[in-house]
C-alpha cells in the first residue's frame, strides 16, 4: 500500500502504468483532498494506463472542502471498469472538481458503481 500526506502543498497524482491499474476493497483507492479550514489548492490525480479496475468499494477521489480551487481526476484508457466501484469530485469552490475520461474501448459500470461531480 502507498499512502502519501502531503500538508500545505498543491500536487498532481501522475500515475502512468502501461498495462492495468486494480483497486479493489472498501476504504481503497487513490484520494486527494482538502480540509475545510484550507486555502491551497486541492491536487489533480492523472492517470494513464490501457486499463483500470476499480471494485468492490473502491474509489477515486477528489475532495476540496477548503477555499482553494478542487482538484481533478484525469483518465485516459482504453477501458474503465466498475463494479461496485465509484469516481468522484466534490469541491466548496466553483473551479476545480472536474472529471475528465477518454476512453478508447469500454466504459463500464456495474452493481452500484457511480461517476459523479458535486459542489458543496
Amino acid at each position: 500500500m502507498l499512502e502519501l500526506e502531503l500538508i500545505g502543498v498543491q500536487t498532481e497524482t501522475i500515475l502512468n502504468v502501461e498495462k492495468l491499474i486494480s483497486i479493489s476493497g472498501a476504504n481503497t483507492g487513490i484520494f486527494s483532498s482538502t480540509t475545510p479550514d484550507s486555502s491551497g489548492n486541492a491536487g489533480d490525480i492523472i492517470i494513464d494506463p490501457e486499463r483500470v479496475e476499480i471494485n468492490n468499494g473502491a474509489a477515486i477521489s477528489v475532495d476540496s472542502q477548503g477555499s482553494g480551487i478542487g482538484g481533478n481526476i484525469s483518465i485516459e484508457a482504453d477501458q474503465l471498469r466498475l463494479d461496485n466501484g465509484r469516481i468522484s469530485a466534490q469541491t466548496v469552490s466553483t473551479d476545480g472538481g472536474n472529471i475528465n475520461l477518454s476512453l478508447s474501448d469500454l466504459l463500464l459500470l456495474r452493481r452500484g458503481s457511480q461517476i459523479s461531480t458535486l459542489k458543496l
